[in-house]
């Protein structure tokens, strides 16, 4: 140690002898906070990018996150069913990243991994970093990279890009595209852009609605396709509430199987989702007593 950090050290400690409580209670405030969310949904059928992945059959979803200051991680799973001829029967991720803000900029970079137990061959895993500017009027813009590999070899790189806006009266907008390059290593790009729409009700309920398209390029063995869902989730309570949605896509019955062997058909999906912050089973803290007024001088 360096004669002026042991100094530095010495000083530091007599100022907090002088501070006394209060340099200990602004250093508690400035302490990164630690917290934990465990979430749990129950749906008739688990949709993405308007395809089943359950073969329209029920599935449970646990949640856990993680945060400690800009840190942040989390674990997701779910039953799945691909259909005739796939091995796969649950789909697991991961997620570890750091998400610090300087002024109106968000910086994030984590790192992803999906595995399918059954089907190693489709596990994949990548790195996403992206820069966030608030713009403080309800707007924010967004770019970002990624750069994917699948444990069988492939890997290719993805442009990212994201716009929201959030109005005064709780109506949100949100959307935002991707862009693959040379994804299949056979020099074949893909895009993807998708949009939604969140709107406040009264008495609990919101209304919202997401659709999607996928656009292969130059693979003329893949169909591009549009995907959309809407629906309204009703809040039970402060920890559960109840979603209603329809899904849907414009693939043909003769495209289907090329991204799927259950069915491409449209379904309404029901799902019940209940959560638990770790923070609001804490104690509530202690009530700040009344600082009592100084007696003066030769008072009795």
């Amino acid at each position: 140690m360096t004669r002026f950090g042991a100094l530095g050290i010495i000083l530091g400690g007599v100022g907090y002898l002088c501070a006394g409580p209060v340099m200990a209670e602004e250093a508690a405030a400035a302490a990164p906070d630690f917290g934990a969310t465990f979430e749990l949904t129950a749906a008739s059928d688990y949709f993405s990018s308007g395809l089943t992945q359950s073969d329209n059959q029920a599935v449970l979803q646990p949640t856990l996150e993680l945060y400690y200051g800009p840190l942040y991680g989390s674990i997701w799973a779910s039953n799945v069913d691909y259909g005739k001829g796939e091995t796969a029967d649950a789909e697991l991720e991961f997620i570890a990243g750091v998400a610090p803000t300087f002024g109106s900029w968000t910086l994030d970079l984590s790192v992803t991994s999906y595995q399918y137990p059954g089907d190693a061959e489709s596990s994949y895993t990548y790195v996403f970093g992206s820069a966030t500017r608030d713009f403080g009027n309800g707007l924010s813009l967004g770019a970002g990279y990624a750069y994917y590999w699948y444990d069988f070899g492939t890997d290719y790189n993805e442009l990212y890009a994201s716009v929201d806006y959030a109005f005064d009266s709780g109506l949100s907008l949100s959307g935002e595209a991707t862009y693959d390059i040379d994804y299949d290593r056979a020099g074949n790009d893909y895009l993807g852009v998708e949009g939604g729409v969140v709107v406040p009700l009264p008495h609990g309920f919101e209304a919202s609605a997401n659709a999607g398209y996928e656009y292969y390029l130059t693979d003329l063995s893949s169909p591009s396709y549009l995907w959309y869902d809407a629906g309204v989730t009703y809040a039970l309570t402060e920890w559960a509430s109840l979603d209603v949605r329809y899904y849907g896509n414009s693939l043909s019955k003769r495209d289907c199987p090329v991204y799927t062997s259950t069915n491409c058909d449209p379904r309404v999906v029901a799902s019940l989702t209940v959560s638990q912050s770790l923070s609001s089973l804490r104690p509530p803290a202690e009530p700040e007593q009344p600082i009592q007024p100084e007696r003066p001088l030769g008072g009795r």
